[in-house]
């Protein structure tokens, strides 16, 4: 982990990957895993990775780590909630946001790995 991201990046923030399944029609949810981050409440408008407007409900910024390993990059309609929770294998339950965008930053001036930006709607506001 850079040296900015260790003096930044102190909260968590549990992912929870999921992906569809076209033959049962429904969403399966995966193993939940930690990254370091630090994150804001914030309604703003933005534009998800399949080009709709929405308004964001949580922004997450991290450079997709734990405890100095990489993590696998959260993908569209995946699940993230503040905090550890990977006690709770419901994303729902664990009162996640739906993942909409992750956006990238380059950091190279720094001399540092790429930064991200995970931007979220309201768990309610897809009704995945």
């Amino acid at each position: 982990m850079s040296a900015t991201a260790n003096w930044v990046y102190t909260n968590l923030a549990t992912i929870y990957p999921r992906t569809y399944d076209d033959w049962k029609g429904t969403w399966l949810t995966g193993t939940p895993y930690l990254i370091d981050c630090t994150w804001e409440i914030n309604q703003e408008q933005a534009i998800d990775d399949a080009g709709t407007e929405f308004t964001t409900n949580l922004i997450i910024s991290t450079e997709l780590k734990h405890n100095g390993a990489n993590v696998r990059k959260p993908l569209r309609n995946d699940y993230v909630a503040v905090g550890d929770t990977t006690s709770e294998p419901d994303p729902v339950k664990a009162k996640g946001d739906v993942i909409r965008a992750v956006k990238m930053w380059d950091m190279s001036f720094f001399d540092e790995e790429p930064d991200y930006k995970i931007l979220t709607s309201n768990r309610n506001s897809l009704g995945a």
